[in-house]
């Protein structure tokens, strides 16, 4: 058990002075803030041993064991117990252990209560808070009504005067603290370590263990409530970002508006968010509960290298990398439930989602309501003008897909409920299906322009590149940690999608070109889905083709396709059928790919409808290709992204035109965004806007299997 920790104690100079017990364990080479954690009722440290542990190659990690509980010292009178006073033994830990300069601080339960002030407090000390399971405790008081008397009865038993409550503990100490942990059936002990229950219930066993406990719950009733009240009135509130995460099977969601009482006691502009999780009160011991914990302090890491590398959280600099290490967020732990991290890159969010698949949606459209909202407008007008259907009657055509994705894959429909409901705002599963079929309703009518890459290099390195052309919709980066898939995947989106261009934690990745031709069927995969099944589910090139053979796409299209031992192919799709071109050429071998067809081996008949600049992008492609070759120029990021922004033949060029003010429909696509994968690495590089205009560009990895 904890293991690579020391143990500290250390002495405050208060007095009485108070002795804090706890464990640290130092990350050298970490650049990050440390990261200090407060435990709750009626428990100690020891409930972050599961959390910590995922985190330790990443952050400093402090657990502490607050006065009055574990291996801290235990005062006598209640005003030793105020969350001020707590809030300082934080305070002094952190600066007898050299790290208070600045870090970020997670409490679960009371712990999250000591939390809260020291925001307050020490605004300048604290950088994030993560709080578990909790209200702010004045608006908890000032609501308390039946449902919340019954289940938090130990609130006013605790309080009562003493020594009727620690008398009455004393006869049945165990027995009381196997209620308050909810686990007076066997079945319920599973989540808590042996050690850590028999430590827990012998805490309670101790008179002057009990005694501080009950005076911890009456200082809250009394003292805090105080407190709480003067600093509202002063203006003293939280300054720093705050994320709420609470458990949807407890009285916090029963009783209260978790999101609206925190941002009550936030200052404006400050960053709220959070979510409910599939989880009971004692979430960090909770095994799949446990991985959103970890996860959401492991994006922690992401913000502070944004925020490190240009002062805050909008784009970098021009021309500049903003490296996104996510190797942390690799985790794999039976079972999780929903999480959202929504990190800003200008106008582009990083969501991470985890979970069942309904779970997956619901963080999804939560962490993407506005966005999706948004390309909802932007595709009811798209569907009006090309097609000439109204959104009513693109969800009507959208629902001849509900018996095939019913019969081959009803995860996925459970994950567009859950993105419908995280939505919100009337949203339901038939306008996700809607946005999800979005190439088969319109793209019959009209082809979305893009130019593909991909293109082996040196020492077995494999490389996917791809200027995505369209409309100005709405972006987002998913990250997907499925509970039922051994594959992560992550993949650039618009909002309201299951899957577009990406790639897949076994080296698998996508590419995406529309083409325009009438093929259409019912009885085949959208593009999108199969898209999200390939990188979900296949953990090879040989496998991605088959997922693409056995499911077959509901529309043409092209697919280049590529695994991590540098097996790569583009693949042209239709209803009747797949036809593949291999990579060509020596050195290092390539195929493209814009928007027409042109497979010498497809045999199917399909008929498509390009527009010249679909041949003309991809004959400049070969052509600056083949420059390289000559040139005696590998491929790699800075290469391939000057093959991208090439202009020639504007407007109509590799690097599209922006749209100007007066164009309006399909006179406003232009290039979206550019993303360049090296498989071999797991490395992605996007940017947001033409490659041509030097936008920002953001890096992150994936550690390939």
């Amino acid at each position: 058990m904890f293991a690579g920790f020391e143990s500290f104690s250390i002495t405050t100079e208060t007095v009485p002075a108070v002795t804090i017990f706890g464990r640290l364990r130092r990350n050298a080479t970490s650049r990050l803030p440390p990261i200090l954690f407060l435990h709750g009722f009626p428990q100690s440290h020891h409930i972050w041993e599961q959390v910590s542990s995922q985190l330790v190659q990443t952050y400093t990690v402090v657990l502490m064991d607050l006065r009055g509980y574990g291996a801290s010292s235990k005062p006598g009178k209640v005003q030793h117990y105020a969350k001020s006073a707590m809030a300082r033994d934080c305070i002094r830990v952190m600066d007898a252990l050299g790290l208070g300069g600045g870090f970020f601080v997670c409490g679960h339960d009371r712990g999250a209560r000591v939390a809260h002030k020291l925001c307050v407090d020490f605004a300048g000390r604290v950088r994030r808070a993560l709080l578990l399971d909790v209200c702010p405790t004045l608006a908890m008081y000032a609501s308390t009504d039946h449902r919340l008397a019954a289940a938090y009865f130990h609130w006013f038993f605790l309080i009562q005067p003493e020594p009727l409550p620690e008398a009455m503990i004393s006869g049945c100490a165990r027995r009381f603290g196997e209620f308050c942990l909810g686990i007076e059936r066997e079945q319920d002990r599973a989540a808590f370590g042996a050690g850590c229950l028999e430590y827990y219930l012998a805490m309670l066993e101790s008179p002057e263990t009990v005694h501080a406990m009950c005076q911890d719950y009456r200082a809250s009733a009394t003292l805090d409530l105080d407190e709480a009240r003067e600093d509202l009135a002063r203006g003293r509130l939280v300054c720093c970002p705050l994320r709420v995460l609470w458990a949807g099977q407890g009285v916090i969601e029963t009783c209260f508006d978790p999101l609206r009482e925190w941002r009550a006691v936030t200052a404006d502009g400050t960053a709220v968010d959070g979510q409910r999780l599939d989880a009971d009160h004692f979430i960090p011991e909770s095994c799949h509960a446990t991985l959103v914990v970890v996860t959401h302090l492991a994006s922690w890491s992401c913000s502070e290298v944004m925020q490190r590398h240009n002062g805050h959280t909008s784009a970098a600099p021009a021309g500049k990398v903003l490296c996104i290490n996510r190797k942390s967020l690799e985790l794999h732990i039976a079972g999780s439930s929903p999480l959202r991290i929504a990190i800003m890159q200008g106008e582009t969010k990083i969501i991470t989602c985890a979970g069942t698949p309904y779970e997956i949606g619901l963080a999804h459209g939560s962490g993407a309501a506005a966005e999706i909202h948004g390309n909802i407008a932007i595709y009811a007008d798209f569907f009006q003008d090309r097609a000439k259907i109204s959104w009513a009657q693109a969800r009507e055509r959208a629902s001849a897909y509900l018996p095939l994705l019913s019969a081959k894959y009803p995860e996925i429909l459970d994950e567009m409920r859950g993105i419908a409901d995280g939505a919100g705002q009337g949203l339901t599963m038939p306008d996700i299906l809607t946005l999800n079929t979005r190439s088969e309703l319109g793209l019959t009518n009209v082809a979305d322009g893009c130019t593909c890459l991909s293109q082996q290099g040196p020492d077995g390195r494999i490389f996917l590149a791809q200027n995505w052309d369209w409309l100005p919709v709405h972006l987002v980066v998913l990250h997907i940690v499925p509970a039922t898939s051994p594959l992560q995947l992550q993949f650039m989106s618009e909002a309201g999608l299951v899957g577009k261009i990406g790639l897949n934690s076994a080296g698998v990745g996508t590419l995406l070109n529309g083409i325009l031709a009438g093929a259409l069927s019912t009885a085949r995969l959208p593009i999108h889905v199969l898209l999200r099944r390939v990188l979900q589910f296949a953990a090879s090139f040989a496998e991605a083709l088959a997922v693409m053979d056995a499911y077959g796409l509901a529309s043409t299209c092209n697919i280049v396709v590529a695994d991590a031992q540098g097996r790569a192919a583009s693949v042209e799709c239709s209803p009747r059928g797949n036809a593949v071109i291999p990579l060509q050429g020596e050195p290092f071998p390539s195929v493209g790919h814009t928007n027409h067809l042109y497979a010498i081996n497809s045999r199917f008949g399909v008929v498509d409808y390009p527009e010249h600049n679909s041949f003309t992008r991809l004959a400049r492609l070969r052509e600056l290709t083949m420059l390289d070759r000559e040139n005696g120029v590998p491929p790699s990021f800075d290469s391939i992204r000057m093959r991208l922004c090439d202009r020639q033949g504007a407007p109509y060029s590799i690097c599209l035109d922006g749209p100007s003010h007066q164009d309006v429909g399909l006179d406003r696509v232009t290039t979206v965004s550019t993303i360049i994968m090296e498989l071999s690495r797991g490395v992605v590089q996007l940017t947001v806007g033409r490659p041509c205009d030097s936008p920002p560009v953001i890096e992150w990895e994936m550690s390939v299997e």
